[in-house]
């Protein structure tokens, strides 16, 4: 199976099959979420997070010119991971609602 131009080795199969699982802890309950439909989503999400966060200057989330720019790119961002897969912002309570409002935040600044 190939998505895209990537293709999948073999031992990775079964990973898209099953999803990309992961046990939530926010609210204080462990709970079980399927946060992905399969691991290409995932590597995807975490890749264009990353590529975001790196173009970020430093110090910049004391401007609130920037802040409304930055929103207005995690929402488009937030928008692409949806129509890839709608499991990520499913849930007011999925970790990448919680993600996405920190940095929008200014809670989480580039390192």
């Amino acid at each position: 199976m190939s998505r895209g131009s990537a293709e999948f080795p073999q031992r990775w199969r079964s990973w898209r099959a099953s999803g990309a699982r992961y046990t939530s802890s926010l609210g204080g309950l462990p709970r079980p979420m399927l946060l992905h439909r399969d691991l290409s989503s995932l590597v995807y999400s975490v890749t264009e997070l990353e590529r975001v966060m790196a173009s970020l200057p430093e110090g910049s989330y004391e401007d609130e010119d920037f802040l409304e720019s930055l929103a207005g790119t995690l929402e488009c961002l937030k928008e692409e991971i949806t129509r890839r897969d709608p499991h990520p912002f499913s849930s007011e309570h999925s970790e990448w609602v919680e993600i996405f409002t920190g940095i929008g935040l200014g809670w989480w600044a580039v390192p």
